[in-house]
């Protein structure tokens, strides 16, 4: 987490995502379809927001595709960090994937 005079431009990060150390995303923050007030805003219609709440903003879907189960995704944004989570299917669903890959 940071606060906000550590990002002087939240508009201008590039974000990457990697599943399997595979390169899928790398993209700019400045592609966002709202910005952050208004995103805050919508938010606040439908629940309280407090201190120490973690707003998702989504992502960007150019070169996502599925994953699958056992798929380590981790996703970094400049000048804040990094994370990875471990993908967990309880069915354990295949399909081949460079063919849902989108491009």
């Amino acid at each position: 987490m940071v606060t906000k005079d550590e990002i002087p431009d939240p508009y201008n990060l590039q974000i990457k995502l990697w599943v399997d150390d595979v390169l899928r995303q790398n993209y700019n923050t400045d592609d966002m379809s709202h910005n952050l007030g208004e995103k805050i805003s919508m938010l606040s219609e439908v629940c309280t927001l407090n201190p120490g709440d973690i707003m998702a903003c989504g992502t960007n879907h150019h070169g996502l595709g599925p994953m699958q189960d056992g798929e380590t995704v981790t996703i970094e944004i400049e000048q804040i960090g990094r994370m990875s989570v471990k993908v967990k299917d309880p069915y354990n669903r295949e399909w081949n994937k460079e063919e849902n890959i989108r491009p």
